[in-house]
């Protein structure tokens, strides 16, 4: 029960706040936890709960007194960032968003109240996630455990079936040892129960052959084989283990059940939180091809059975008819429990709680890794692990996703890190091959004339080729060319054929000093086109050149530029132009 007239402290003591709060407490609450919102269990609302015994605390020492929500000011919500009562900063942090779900569509607070909420940054947290992904040797070492376990359970019930078929088809008779665990088979096959005296106590047999629960276990799953299935079915589907739990045994096949075609069943599960809009969904669960589940694992007798979430449904279906039929439900997931009596022996779905005992049988320890550094088995892990390596959503949007799961995991980040390090050099990389030629500086040239040699060595050319390229014998227009014979878009020995603007970026092309008044004049043709031009058609013709130009132009200094424009000649001038026009390209 949740009582707001009657907060109390941790220590047990009564929080002392006006009817006003209260009222406004408990129709919050009451909205949160209304059937159309997304708080569907009792630890949601025991959460919630939490948050507004946190804040009854918080206003119960406040002066003046808080009466109700119109007493709510700005100055209240920036002392609720550090109003941490000794919390970690994780639970500091989940108390905050809480309290943003609550405040930010009440329409009792003021607007200012509300737009306290997002401008105050939530506490840093430094733990980088609480629900780390197992690496492949711990979850090799609890998919072992399971499929062990439902392999067992699978041999055991089979078994047991094979057994009954046999008594009923007369082929074990009065004298054959398993006659008499036929005969109970029999009987609990028809009424769900063993044979009982008078008094209800079960028969002298039972006992001789191991008592109910070991003759029982011949044809119905145990709680922990349950909890098994529905840990390997979380790990392969990345789905809530509470949404598995409690999947239907009604599916949809639309491939029919042929083989030869991908295999497909469709179930319709539920998971409340999602709110009553989107609670209801189709969860599709696929067969693994054979090439595919050998490649996976190339040493397991039954590669597809545990890497195909269908197989495995498929065989908890099997395993668990007759079970469903005595517990008259239509859940996948039921089982039988002798320590119980009446319609509850028969179990629906799988507990969660059970993990921890399932654990403990497996020799998986409860709370932190033991010291040979076997991991405790949780379910959330199992799911976080899941939807690592899927990277596709799981009953859940891409955002979620990517903002909760994969945005809390270590080692996401650190692939994360070197896919945007990869990413950053090879935008380095294009944008380096983008930039314009290199510059010959005038130092260079001039020491070409005294020096050519060891100019031609400092700009790795070959001294002819410098000589020439210094000459303005092998300009083209905006630059000079180093062997016009050898064109990266012709074949070697071929005249270059590329318009004079391609230049700019072309591998053989060297930018000179005496060459700048006509790059001056170029760029600001292009810079004049694209006040006039349509910016499709700028960015398709000139965009590229432009940003090549600006870099050339931008590594002389203000004066070298002013004084290149002074002595641009009319002839250069009508050249640009014809560059510029497309007089120039070959047509």
């Amino acid at each position: 029960m949740f009582d707001f007239a009657d907060i109390q402290d941790p220590k047990g003591k009564r929080v002392v706040i006006d009817e006003g709060l209260q009222r406004w407490f408990a129709s919050a609450f009451a909205e949160r936890t209304s059937p159309r919102s997304g708080v569907k269990r009792v630890g949601g609302a025991e959460s919630l709960y939490s948050v507004l015994s946190w804040l009854a605390r918080y206003f119960s020492i406040q002066s003046p007194a808080v009466r109700g929500p119109g007493d709510v000011t700005e100055a209240h919500v920036r002392e609720l960032w550090t109003h941490t009562e000794e919390r970690n900063a994780a639970s500091q942090c989940s108390h905050l968003h809480r309290l943003r779900q609550l405040w930010r569509d009440d329409d009792q607070l003021s607007k200012e109240v509300r737009d306290a909420l997002y401008r105050e940054r939530m506490p840093e947290v430094t733990k980088v996630s609480d629900v780390p992904a197992y690496d492949d040797k711990a979850m090799q070492r609890i998919m072992v455990a399971l499929r062990h376990d439902i392999r067992v359970a699978r041999d055991r019930i089979r078994a047991g079936q094979d057994l009954l078929a046999r008594f009923r088809a007369g082929q074990i008779g009065s004298g054959h040892p398993d006659h008499k665990l036929g005969m109970l088979l029999d009987v609990f096959e028809r009424t769900g129960d063993l044979p009982r005296t008078p008094g209800g106590a079960m028969v002298r047999v039972v006992w001789t052959l191991g008592g109910s629960q070991e003759i029982t276990r011949q044809l119905c799953l145990t709680s922990r084989e349950l909890t098994a299935f529905c840990l390997l079915l979380t790990a392969l589907t990345a789905e809530n283990f509470g949404t598995v739990a409690s999947w239907p045994a009604a599916h949809h096949r639309p491939d029919g059940g042929v083989e030869g075609v991908p295999q497909l069943a469709l179930i319709e599960a539920s998971k409340p939180r999602r709110g009553p809009e989107r609670e209801h969904m189709v969860t599709p669960e696929e067969d693994v091809p054979e090439g595919l589940a050998v490649l996976l694992v190339a040493d397991d007798p039954e590669p597809r059975l545990f890497r195909s979430p269908l197989r495995v449904y498929q065989l908890l279906l099997e395993l668990t008819q007759l079970a469903r039929h005595h517990g008259d439900h239509g859940l996948a997931f039921a089982g039988f429990r002798t320590q119980t009596s009446g319609a509850k022996r028969w179990t629906r779905g799988a507990d969660a709680k059970n993990i921890a005992r399932w654990s403990v049988q497996h020799g998986f320890p409860t709370q932190e890794p033991t010291k040979d550094g076997v991991e405790p088995v949780e379910a959330r892990r199992l799911r976080q692990t899941g939807i690592e390596r899927k990277r596709r959503p799981v009953a859940h949007t891409r955002a979620t996703m990517n903002d909760h799961y994969l945005a809390r995991s270590e080692d996401v980040a650190i692939q994360s890190r070197v896919v945007v390090a990869d990413a950053l050099r090879s935008q380095v990389t294009a944008a380096r091959k983008r930039r314009s030629i290199a510059v010959l500086p005038a130092t260079l040239v001039a020491r070409a004339a005294s020096d050519l040699e060891g100019a031609a060595r400092d700009a790795d050319l070959d001294p002819a080729v410098l000589q020439r390229l210094v000459s303005g014998e092998q300009d083209t227009v905006l630059a000079g060319c180093t062997d016009h014979l050898n064109s990266p878009g012709a074949a070697l020995g071929e005249p270059c054929a590329e318009s004079f603007l391609a230049c700019l970026g072309c591998e053989n092309a060297r930018a000179l000093p005496h060459q700048l008044p006509l790059q001056i004049a170029a760029l600001d043709q292009m810079s004049t086109l694209k006040v006039h031009t349509d910016s499709a058609t700028w960015n398709a013709r000139y965009a590229v050149h432009h940003e090549r130009l600006e870099d050339l132009v931008g590594q002389y200094h203000q004066p070298e530029q002013d004084q290149a424009r002074q002595k641009l000649t009319e002839r250069q001038s009508e050249m640009i132009n014809d560059l510029m026009a497309g007089r120039m390209d070959l047509r």
